[in-house]
């Protein structure tokens, strides 16, 4: 069978060859069920290709940048909530407490 001339829902995966295949791969031209592709850059590609185009993403490399960059937000997030709600009370204790106390004219 020549598989370039097969429509779609006639071929099977070139993995699970029980199952019928649901996408091309654009870059090396083989069927794949929806199980063996993954989106990249709004296309479906198969494994391979993911790997041989991009291999550092394909392994997961450079993960860690986002993680530390997560981690650096949230303290940056944590300090400023603190330094929002130091000056939050310091605005409710000079609000509630009476001028005469603070002018020291309470014994």
């Amino acid at each position: 069978m020549n598989a370039g001339r097969v429509p779609l829902a006639k071929q099977r995966c070139l993995n699970h060859p029980a199952r019928d295949a649901a996408v091309k791969c654009p870059g090396c031209g083989s069927f794949f069920c929806r199980e063996c592709t993954v989106e990249h850059e709004g296309r479906f590609l198969c494994a391979a290709c993911v790997e041989k185009n991009h291999p550092a993403k394909a392994r997961g490399e450079g993960r860690w940048k986002a993680v530390l960059f997560k981690g650096m937000l949230l303290v940056f997030a944590l300090l400023l909530s603190c330094l929002f709600f130091y000056w939050v009370g310091g605005a409710v204790i000079q609000l509630s407490t009476p001028s005469a106390f603070m002018a020291g004219g309470f014994p």
